[in-house]
């Protein structure tokens, strides 16, 4: 985005913290359990200094609060419920593109940029008089993550730009060790991080 003559910021969204008590106010089934491995701190600081290295403000926004609320609360229940719940459609759509995006929105910027692989594409004509824009795959198959993000609404894809969702995953690793990221070949993160290991 920078190399495309936008001007960036960093974000970095603190959606959980392991202390005592955390899930006290949750559904019974997450009671007495302490959120998982704070492995949000390593992400955190992988952020801020690729920020840095790219010279960009950096910023970290807790919604810890909003996502225990809005994400944790619904997966508790659910589970204990018997159903398979997916907290990461809920985060997208409630945290990522909810409270982040109007935070970020208030504060002036216009779009909200996030490393999920799918992709956007604005569609015009026939009945609508408004232009439409749709959520495509990402190229990369083995990647496409469009699928956690079913629930976004027309408001919300207005203002969202996925930058990598028209590369392969080999690709964007290329472009971040030519960018110097010292993360560049990071292992793939996987799981639910607030449950622990």
């Amino acid at each position: 985005l920078q190399s495309q003559g936008h001007e960036v910021a960093g974000v970095y969204l603190k959606l959980y913290e392991m202390r005592m008590n955390a899930n006290a106010d949750l559904p019974s089934a997450a009671n007495g359990r302490e959120l998982g491995d704070p492995c949000w701190a390593q992400e955190m600081r992988d952020a801020a200094r690729v920020a840095a290295h790219l010279g960009i403000p950096f910023e970290v926004w807790d919604v810890t609060e909003d996502y225990k609320t809005r994400v944790l609360a619904n997966f508790y229940s659910e589970y204990a419920a018997g159903r398979t719940p997916n907290p990461d459609v809920l985060c997208n759509s409630e945290i990522k593109f909810g409270v982040g995006l109007e935070r970020a929105l208030k504060m002036g910027y216009d779009y909200v940029a996030t490393g999920h692989y799918a992709r956007l594409q604005e569609v015009t004509g026939g009945y609508k008089k408004l232009p439409e824009v749709t959520l495509w795959a990402a190229v990369d198959d083995n990647k496409d993550q469009s699928y956690f993000l079913w629930r976004l609404t027309q408001e919300q894809l207005r203002h969202v730009m996925f930058p990598i969702g028209e590369y392969t995953k080999p690709q964007v690793r290329e472009m971040a060790a030519k960018f110097g990221l010292h993360n560049a070949e990071k292992k793939d993160s996987q799981g639910v991080c607030f449950l622990g290991k």
